[in-house]
């Protein structure tokens, strides 16, 4: 087995879900932690892959105690004890419909909850006794939940279930069946506690509900745990998590009264804190383990994925054919010093006097005169514009399988951007890329492998899109179009400051709330990112965020993974994407000549139809 088989196992499960060996070899506690951990109710917001889960169900009675055994210490010393429930979309999407009022599918949910819930206490009781940690009297909660009398949490959970069945039996078919008893809102999960608190289960301790994928609940069930957690009391707490903008209300039953932190919560935004030196931990930490297990492997990151120089870069993408053209029309104009003088110039460099030509529409000697007499100023530039001049570099190169490299460790945090799903993922597919070379693999993954993995993540994402929610199509044409006019902009100088690709929205107030809706489903799916504003702006504009694609789709669309200058669009050419993308395209281009179809790259020449013919260049 070759050594990126073997470091296969270590980086082809992204999803929180391990089973439990995985969860403890794999677990890095993220630096947002210590706080998820605290008393208070906390609410954990994150995109799909960022961490919730991982981080919810590490709370969880088992998953504690597993991390306290590998740190050698005795399971009996846990901090808290934590639940974990998982809400289901299409378990309590049923909770809804005419045949039954408002008010009895409020009960009816409420019911529901406190049954999985309560499933999961029974759960932890378990644990207790096999752990020889006193378990307690279940007689009231059994009461509470309306469920037959129970000798055990093992006879409790069995009877929850035939009450969840009941109950389900009952919500699917309303008017045929006999309405069951439901307990009262949240009290169930109280008489619990409360009966480990006697029985001396907890001494001090808090325990956990950890709900997680907030966003699947109705309107009105949001409410109802709303008010679960902002009257929480010991020996009880909440921890939720949920998608950005998954919070649709932060009601409670008593409308006039809403959550808000940090009065009744802590608030954790995963994209704020989630650092770069925890992505490199979480590599590392794999690294290690591999390590340890046999697998001849550096543990360095930034040696696994060694970025590639710009220098190296722009000789790759070929600009010594430019410096060389260059060169010659120098020749041609019979000045020797100047020529002379261009001849020191390392020609990875030289070529950004023909960039700098092309966007000023000027002579290139010129240009080459101008930075002999100016050496600082194009110091300067080679700085600002060396970066932004890599894209340029491809324009009419038919046939190149790589037209841009997205290569490092720091690229590829960046472009997964916090989210560790996307990260392992990336250096998965890199793996594989590198074990498809056929080469002998000299221990790290090549530039070269990491743009080909990339750009493969960014079309799964892309595709996949159009599954996550009912707005999937739309928010699918909005990427395929801004990530076209993006890949335009990258590789036109003229007129325009270096890498654009981030926007703000203008334009008729009605057609920016159109788009806000959808915009806003973007970033909830990882389409977009959306963040406040760094410089004020126009009061025609939408004041509160600007937007960009998701980094994730950079290798695929072939633009700047950096969050550089911004651009601004106007809203009803942003919705036309939607019915019209090809006319759009050209208007959010500003009817700037764009690739000819035959010309582009051979990801985005799969969506040839969707972009139409487009204006001749």
């Amino acid at each position: 087995m070759s050594v990126t088989e073997q470091l296969a196992a270590y980086f082809s499960d992204y999803r929180g879900e391990w089973p439990p060996a995985l969860f403890r070899d794999f677990f890095v506690a993220p630096p947002y932690f210590r706080k998820l951990e605290e008393k208070r109710p906390c609410l954990l917001i994150g995109g799909r892959g960022s961490g919730k889960t991982t981080s919810l169900r590490s709370l969880r009675f088992d998953a504690t105690s597993e991390r306290l055994q590998s740190d050698g210490l005795d399971s009996k010393t846990l901090p808290y004890f934590g639940v974990y429930v998982r809400i289901n979309k299409n378990r309590v999407r049923a909770f809804q419909g005419p045949s039954v009022d408002a008010d009895q599918w409020d009960r009816a949910f409420s019911h529901y909850f406190n049954l999985l819930a309560s499933q999961e206490l029974c759960r932890l009781g378990k644990w207790c006794e096999s752990n020889s940690i006193p378990t307690p009297n279940l007689d009231v909660v059994g009461d509470s939940l309306c469920v037959a009398a129970s000798r055990d949490c093992d006879e409790l959970n069995r009877n929850i279930t035939r009450s969840l069945v009941a109950l389900e039996t009952w919500v699917n078919n309303p008017s045929e069946q006999t309405k069951p008893l439901f307990s009262m809102p949240e009290s169930p999960l109280k008489y619990f506690c409360e009966a480990m608190s006697e029985c001396g289960a907890l001494q001090g301790k808090i325990v956990f509900v950890c709900i997680d994928e907030y966003e699947n609940l109705l309107d009105y069930q949001q409410a109802r745990l709303n008010t679960y957690l902002k009257h929480a009391e010991p020996p009880l707490s909440y921890k939720i998590g949920v998608k950005k903008n998954g919070l649709r209300t932060r009601a409670t039953i008593d409308l006039a009264d809403i959550i808000t932190a940090p009065e009744d919560y802590n608030e954790i935004d995963i994209g704020v804190d989630t650092t770069d030196d925890f992505v490199k931990q979480v590599v590392e930490h794999r690294l290690e383990l591999a390590k340890q297990r046999g697998v001849d492997i550096t543990t360095d990151a930034e040696e696994f994925l060694p970025e590639l120089p710009i220098a190296d870069e722009a000789e790759a993408l070929g600009c010594l054919a430019i410096a060389n053209d260059i060169l010659l029309a120098i020749a041609e104009v019979d000045d020797a010093p100047l020529l002379e003088w261009a001849q020191g110039i390392p020609k990875t460099s030289l070529y950004l006097a023909k960039y700098w030509a092309e966007g000023e529409k000027t002579d290139v000697v010129a240009q080459v005169r101008d930075w002999k007499s100016k050496p600082s100023v194009w110091s300067t530039r080679l700085g600002n514009y060396g970066y932004a001049s890599l894209f340029w570099l491809s324009k009419g190169r038919k046939g190149a399988r790589i037209r841009k490299y997205y290569a490092g460790f720091r690229t590829v945090a960046a472009l997964a951007s916090g989210n560790v799903r996307y990260l392992i993922e990336l250096i998965d597919e890199s793996l594989q890329a590198e074990g498809g070379e056929g080469d002998e693999w000299g221990g790290f993954v090549t530039p070269k492998c990491q743009t080909l993995a990339a750009r493969a993540v960014g079309r799964r994402r892309l595709e996949q899109l159009e599954s996550v929610t009912e707005h999937g199509a739309s928010i699918k044409r909005v990427v395929l179009g801004l990530g076209k006019v993006f890949f335009e902009i990258a590789r036109d100088p003229v007129g325009r400051a270096p890498e654009q690709n981030a926007f703000v929205v203008a334009g008729e107030h009605s057609e920016q709330l159109k788009l806000l809706e959808l915009l806003q489903q973007g970033v909830a799916h990882l389409a977009l990112e959306a963040t406040p504003r760094t410089k004020a702006t126009t009061q025609s504009e939408m004041k509160d965020d600007e937007f960009r694609l998701h980094p994730i789709f950079a290798p695929f669309f072939e633009f700047s993974h950096r969050k550089k200058r911004r651009i601004t669009f106007q809203a009803e050419d942003l919705l036309e994407l939607l019915v019209h993308p090809s006319k759009a395209i050209s208007k959010l281009l500003t009817e700037r000549a764009q690739t000819p179809l035959e010309e582009l790259p051979q990801q985005l020449a799969l969506f040839s139809s969707f972009y139409g013919p487009g204006p001749k260049p």
